[in-house]
């Protein structure tokens, strides 16, 4: 039996790069709030990184917080100022929608992208001080978001807008000065980095009140001796997944030919954000009559990992909200997997994936 991963929007393997660099950290035994010396060698190696994450997204002028995941940086941002109101699209991830529940939401097409025609009409009646949270592209259908345009017209009105880049960067090349947001956050497991690591980059003109009590680490943003080892981690896996964007185009290449092979399998199916611009590595797709929790179990027998959705709502196999959102049909809704590649896919996993899929759909 072959072992074929393709959850990479869930979790990424470690890069060989990274466990290099995080067994050097793990060798630096100092605080890096203590003023001796391996204290300072351990707050060298922060700064660092700091330094080369604001470089890889030309945001040097930003303020970058560290956090244990992207989750706490979406928590730090909408939760650590008191905002006048929020507007967020129906499809971003729980770590936003949950935080602020009584939030606006800026409906979606069936394509996936927003609706940016709802989008103006409503800025304009928000009140000064809100908060637009849009992510930049999805982490189920990886269908990508006009964040541009969002931001340009928030920023008419004076609304602040914050994006969720976790399944972006690293796959695409974002350019903080572009793109012009005021807060992005990220994690660092997405791009082959450890797990525990997130990033919060923050515009130089604004403060948020840390959510953590207890010391005055990160500028005061966020409480806590910083995780020296997943920060070493998470910086060499950026670099290394920057200086291999290229490899986004064998990606897309592979994704093309195995959304081809599930075109030639069955009329069926149903390959969800398609009409959209994507992420290379992604594809969300539904077969009517056979449950998603059915198609998991039998991949996975079969040593095939897929998700039917977002990771943190995988273990309940639940409806996906970003489907509903998308006005997909209950029974498609019920359906759907996705399928994430990454920087260690191959070809002959999709042949095996579609091999093994094939013989499931039959029995169907």
């Amino acid at each position: 039996m072959e072992n074929v991963y393709f959850d990479y929007n869930a979790t990424a393997p470690l890069r060989p790069r990274v466990i290099e660099a995080m067994r050097e950290a793990m060798d630096i035994i100092g605080n890096p709030s203590s003023i001796h010396a391996p204290g300072r060698q351990a707050r060298k190696v922060i700064e660092k990184s700091r330094d080369t994450i604001k470089k890889i997204l030309r945001a040097e002028a930003c303020k970058i917080i560290f956090t244990s995941s992207g989750t706490e940086a979406n928590n730090l941002a909408l939760l650590g100022k008191k905002y006048s109101g929020y507007f967020i699209s129906a499809i971003e991830h729980d770590s936003v929608r949950m935080a602020v529940p009584q939030a606006l939401l800026i409906p979606v097409n069936i394509f996936g992208q927003i609706d940016l025609d709802f989008f103006e009409q409503k800025i304009k009646t928000l009140p000064a001080g809100s908060l637009v949270s849009v992510m930049l592209a999805n982490n189920e259908t990886g269908v990508i978001q006009p964040v541009p345009d969002v931001i340009k017209l928030a920023h008419n009105y004076g609304i602040l807008v914050h994006c969720d880049i976790t399944q972006a960067v690293g796959r695409l090349d974002i350019n903080y000065t572009n793109l012009n947001a005021d807060l992005l956050s990220f994690s660092g497991h997405k791009v082959g980095g450890p797990k525990g690591s997130g990033v919060l980059v923050m515009a130089p003109h604004l403060h948020l009140n840390s959510l953590m009590l207890g010391g005055g680490q990160e500028s005061g943003y966020r409480a806590g001796t910083e995780n020296l080892v997943a920060i070493a981690g998470l910086e060499a896996a950026l670099l290394d997944s920057i200086e291999n964007l290229k490899d986004q185009n064998r990606l897309q290449i592979l994704r093309n030919l195995f959304e081809k092979k599930l075109d030639n399998l069955s009329s069926k199916i149903v390959i969800h954000g398609r009409q959209a611009l994507r992420l290379s590595n992604t594809s969300c797709f539904s077969i009517p009559g056979i449950s998603s929790m059915t198609q998991i179990i039998h991949l996975d027998l079969a040593g095939i990992a897929v998700s039917a959705g977002s990771a943190c709502s995988s273990g309940k196999v639940k409806t996906s909200h970003v489907l509903n959102a998308m006005n997909v049909p209950e029974n498609l809704a019920n359906s759907a997997i996705r399928v994430s590649m990454g920087w260690n896919s191959q070809e002959k996993d999709i042949e095996y994936f579609i091999s093994v899929w094939s013989n499931l759909i039959k029995r169907f």
